[in-house]
C-alpha cells in the first residue's frame, strides 16, 4: 500500500521540479550579465546563449523523470548542444527573407535541439518529431492569436521564448506520454 503513495509522491515532486525549472529558468535567461564574456552578455547571441543554457537545464530536469539520472556525462554535452542550437537558430535569420525571420529561428532551433536530445539523451523519434513540430507551431499559434486582441502584441513580445519552450516541452514530453498511455486502452477495447 505504501508503494503507490511513494510513486505518487515521486510523480508530484517531478511535476513540481519540472514546472519550477520552467518558471525560474526563463526569467534568469533574460537577465543581462555584463560581467560575463560577450558571448553570454550581449542582447543577441548572448541572450540566445543564456537561453540555451537555461533551457538546456530545463530539458535536463524534464528528461530526468525518464532516466532518473540527472548528472551524467551526456548532460554537459547536451547543454553545449542547447547553446549551439539556440545560437544557430538566431544565426539562421541571415539566410531567411525578412518576413520569415521568426519562422527560421523557431524551426531551426526546434530541429537542432530535438536532434541533439535524440542523439545525446536517447529520446525516441516520436518525442523528437513532436518537439520539432509543436515548438514552432505553438509559438506561431500564440503569436498570431495575440494579434487579434488589443495590446496582445506587447504580451507576445515580452514572453517570446516562453511560447516556443512550452511547445517544445509539450511535444517532447507531454504529448508522447499521453499517446503512450492511451495505446494499451485502445488495444484492450478491440
Amino acid at each position: 500500500m505504501s508503494a503507490p503513495k511513494t510513486a505518487a509522491g515521486q510523480d508530484s515532486r517531478l511535476l513540481i521540479a519540472r514546472l519550477g525549472a520552467l518558471l525560474l529558468g526563463i526569467p534568469l535567461a533574460r537577465v543581462s550579465l555584463p560581467f560575463l564574456p560577450k558571448l553570454f552578455s550581449d542582447v543577441s547571441f548572448g541572450f540566445m546563449s543564456r537561453l540555451g543554457v537555461f533551457f538546456g537545464l530545463i530539458v535536463l530536469v524534464w528528461h530526468w523523470g525518464l532516466r532518473r539520472e540527472w548528472f551524467y556525462w551526456r548532460s554537459a554535452l547536451f547543454l553545449l548542444a542547447s547553446v549551439v542550437s539556440a545560437c544557430a537558430a538566431y544565426w539562421s535569420v541571415a539566410f531567411a527573407a525578412e518576413r520569415f525571420f521568426m519562422l527560421a529561428i523557431t524551426v531551426t532551433g526546434a530541429v537542432l535541439l530535438a536532434l541533439s536530445q535524440k542523439f545525446i539523451l536517447d529520446c525516441s523519434w516520436n518525442q523528437a518529431v513532436g518537439a520539432m513540430i509543436l515548438a514552432p507551431a505553438f509559438f506561431h499559434l500564440v503569436s498570431y492569436g495575440a494579434r487579434l486582441f488589443p495590446g496582445g502584441r506587447d504580451v507576445i513580445t515580452e514572453y517570446l521564448p516562453n511560447y516556443w519552450q512550452v511547445g517544445y516541452l509539450l511535444g517532447m514530453f507531454v504529448v508522447p506520454d499521453l499517446v503512450a498511455k492511451e495505446e494499451p486502452s485502445l488495444a484492450a477495447a478491440h
